[in-house]
């Protein structure tokens, strides 16, 4: 659907490619799939990411959901990708 064109965009457009990370937020209504043709949301960015060999986490709290946060842009990040943790190094305020 969306979310695939969206992010194959980003990958053949070379964005990806030029990120030192990436942190996905959660995906509401958005889980395995039930038919057996569709990957699931977290399957579709897996499958790019991990050609990439870019560090990669999932289910952080941001995004459109229930319990997102802001993230601020353009400030120096530190992501723990393992741990699922998004450090950031400066305010995002000055």
């Amino acid at each position: 659907g969306i979310l695939d064109r969206w992010f194959t965009t980003l990958y053949l457009a070379g964005h990806l490619q030029t990120c030192k990370a990436v942190a996905l937020g959660m995906f509401e209504e958005c889980g395995p799939s039930t038919n057996g043709n569709m990957m699931s949301v977290m399957d579709m960015f897996s499958d790019r990411l991990k050609y990439l060999g870019t560090p990669s986490c999932f289910g952080l709290p941001v995004g459109q959901t229930k319990v997102s946060n802001v993230v601020p842009f353009g400030i120096k990040a530190r992501l723990f990708a393992a741990a699922g943790r998004l450090e950031f190094c400066e305010p995002a305020l000055s």
